[in-house]
């Protein structure tokens, strides 16, 4: 009987197979990453239609009022039009209490999505999946990615500098107008409205910029978007914590706090 004889691969043959898996390890993860990056977009512009979608059923169901862009976050005795509550006690209609700049805040899983279901939107959605952004790496672990702008039937409470709408007739430019946007508070809830002040170019709250660079938005005509940042706006908000009342220094930086001042409502004439 003859005997095969099999011959080892050579050191330098080892060394040219894990070259080429190298390589093409190389070509193949960016591409995988900008899959998954694609795909996380996509998933994030359904949550903001479908959200944007439900604030406009709620409006036509009530006299095209506007629900408020605040949240729900102690227990008033106002009847506030609560787009979402904060965290909730189950069973309880009692907000999970606030605590101070730092104290712990870590209401549970179910806590949190009480708060969803308590708000006036949660009938046109039923379910807690379309307010988490798959991309959300939010300082305070949020589960609730988005927030409304102060301008669409909040408050008013920071500083009464511009119009506040309160019916879907008064929002002049639908297709400009924002009605959500992604936030990063570091508090562990989005917690109120998303501020800004249209008479002066300056950051107050922080956005977020999870979609390599970018930020999402959606808009009063249904559509949604996504804004890339300036180097000097994406420095801004991936501090740790991210830094709100920041004044830009360079013009690209102005660009984007003009961009969404676009988005915003009317300042008060005098």
């Amino acid at each position: 009987m003859i005997k095969s004889k099999r011959r080892a691969f050579t050191l330098i043959e080892l060394l040219v197979v894990i070259a080429i898996i190298a390589l093409l390890l190389g070509i193949i993860t960016p591409a995988l990453k900008k899959a998954k990056d694609i795909a996380q977009n996509l998933i994030c512009s359904t949550n903001l239609r479908g959200i944007v979608t439900a604030w406009h059923l709620y409006s036509g169901d009530n006299g095209e009022k506007l629900c408020s862009a605040e949240t729900r976050y102690d227990t008033p005795t106002d009847e506030m039009p609560y787009w979402v509550w904060n965290p909730t006690i189950v069973g309880t209609a009692i907000p999970v209490t606030w605590v101070p700049p730092g104290d712990s805040y870590n209401p549970t899983q179910a806590e949190r999505e009480e708060g969803l279901k308590c708000g006036l939107l949660w009938p046109y959605l039923e379910t807690v999946d379309v307010f988490h952004c798959q991309s959300d790496k939010s300082k305070g672990g949020n589960f609730r990615s988005y927030s409304m702008p102060d301008s669409m039937n909040g408050s008013g409470w920071w500083i009464r500098t511009y119009e506040i709408y309160r019916k879907q007739g008064e929002i002049a430019n639908p297709a400009g107008k924002i009605v959500l946007l992604e936030e990063n508070d570091w508090r562990g809830c989005n917690f109120g409205s998303f501020i800004m002040d249209p008479t002066i170019e300056q950051w107050s709250d922080p956005l977020t910029v999870w979609h390599s660079g970018t930020s999402s938005f959606a808009f009063a005509d249904g559509h949604a978007e996504f804004r890339n940042w300036d180097h000097e706006t994406v420095e801004n908000f991936t501090k740790d914590p991210p830094e709100g009342g920041y004044v830009p220094t360079t013009p690209g930086g102005f660009e984007d706090i003009k961009w969404v001042l676009r988005g915003w409502s009317r300042p008060i004439r005098e």
